[in-house]
């Protein structure tokens, strides 16, 4: 079965931002935070890699640098989505004390 070409995926890393931007996509003005388990997620890119052959995919929360476990995401899709551009949506702004 040939896997179906999608131009763009995104994966939320976090759902904490070190800012509270008025019209937030990621809704981070709202009261929740955490950052979403990478061994689980894991396995559903894994499932969707199986029938999407994914161009591009997007990282991004919250502010996914705030994400402890970023290193681990990053080398992890990497290595099950191994011919996708990787494009990191971040503000730029990473300060360790601002997400605590």
């Amino acid at each position: 079965m040939d896997k179906v070409k999608i131009d763009y995926y995104e994966v939320l890393v976090n759902r904490v931002c070190n800012l509270k931007c008025i019209g937030c996509t990621s809704f981070c003005v709202y009261p929740h935070g955490g950052t979403p388990d990478w061994e689980k997620v894991k396995l559903d890119i894994i499932k969707w890699s199986q029938i999407l052959e994914v161009k591009n995919i997007g990282l991004l929360g919250g502010e996914p640098l705030a994400n402890p476990k970023f290193y681990d995401w990053l080398v992890g899709i990497r290595n099950i989505l191994k011919e996708s551009f990787i494009l990191l949506v971040t503000n730029g702004i990473r300060n360790g004390k601002e997400f605590v």
